[in-house]
This record gives structure tokens, sequence and C-alpha cells, in this order.
């Protein structure tokens, strides 16, 4: 049996570290098992004097796509299947719990929980240097989509960080399974830029 290495995700900088070295190929001969710490989380923040404690629609059909794209990405990972094949425990394994803040529309969850239970599942089908690259992917594709977003001004700066797109590029370049996830979480920023559009108005 190979050698079962632990790697604690604390942040995207130390995601960042792993995938790179995953690619040098320091995980090809042992298995890996990835632990997410506090990172990545999903925090969407809603200015605006009508939106106290509440998500308008554009949002929660926004949210609702984001859930099926991890679906789909944990069901292609894990079984090579699609989300069709996961079992009620996997759905709950996997499931974003949102909290909205009292006092406005902040609302965020600890997609890292959920990462976790994919990174266990694929640790049985994977090589050391698959799961990393893998299971980081889908890190930085769901949180690249989110991150720490704030729907009044945060979407530019976010489509314009060049050094994440490389990174985007880096991943879909390893894993032809987050091809559907980057489709997925695209999608999902179309509703955002629309909710967004709403507020300003």
């Amino acid at each position: 049996m190979s050698e079962v290495v632990e790697l604690v995700v604390r942040s995207e900088a130390e995601a960042a570290g792993y995938f790179e070295r995953a690619l040098a190929g320091e995980f090809d001969s042992c298995s890996v098992l990835i632990k997410f710490e506090g990172w990545p989380k999903l925090d969407i923040d809603i200015q605006g004097e009508r939106y106290h404690s509440s998500l308008p629609t554009g949002v929660l059909k926004a949210l609702i796509e984001y859930q099926a794209g991890i679906n789909r990405a944990y069901a292609s990972i894990a079984y090579g299947k699609t989300a069709k094949s996961m079992t009620e425990e996997d759905r709950k394994e996997i499931e974003l719990v949102f909290d909205v803040k009292e006092g406005s529309t902040d609302t965020e969850t600890e997609l890292w929980a959920s990462l976790n239970n994919l990174g266990a599942r694929a640790i049985e089908r994977m090589t050391g240097k698959q799961l990393v690259t893998t299971v980081l992917g889908v890190a930085f594709l769901a949180s690249f989509t989110y991150a720490s977003v704030h729907w009044m001004d945060t979407q530019a700066a976010i489509q314009a960080d060049a050094s994440k797109q490389q990174m985007v590029t880096q991943i879909l370049q390893q894993n032809e399974h987050l091809a559907q996830l980057q489709v997925d979480m695209g999608k999902t920023g179309r509703l955002q830029e629309l909710s967004a559009t709403r507020l300003l108005n």
C-alpha cells in the first residue's frame, strides 16, 4: 500500500502551492488525503435597502445552479457518472447551507466542508497527482466564480485577474472532469450579472 500524505489547505495560496507541486510530480507515487480548513468560503454581500436579510430571486437561481454544478462535478469525480447516480447520503454530504446574516443580505457557506467529502471519495479512484489537481481544481473553479463576491463592483475585478485565468487553464488541461464544472460556473456567473444589474437599477 502506498504512503498516504495529508495536505492541509487553509488558503488559496496554499492550494496553489500544492497544485504546482502536484504538476511537478511530487505526489505521483503516493496517495493523498486533502483536508480543507476555512477555505474556500462562498461570501455574497448584496447592497441595497430592499434586501435586508433577504435574497432576490436571481440570486436564489444562481445558488441553485451553483449547487447543481458542484453535484455534477462530485458525481463525475467520485463515480465517473452523472449526478443521477448520487445517493441521498452523497447529496447531504455536499449540500451547501447558506447563513444569511442579520441586518444585511450577506450570506456565506463553508464550501470547504463539501470539498473534504469529495477528497475522501476521490482517494479511492485516483493517483496522488490526479487527486490533488482534480480536488484543488474544483476548489479553484468554485471559489473563483464567487470568491468574496460583493455584487456591486467585484465581478469585473475577478474576471480581470489574469493569474487566476491562467490557473483555470492549467486546471482544465489536467482534468477533463472539470470542463463541465467550468461551464456550470459560467452559467452561475451570468445569473450573477443579471442580479447585479437589477440591484443597480
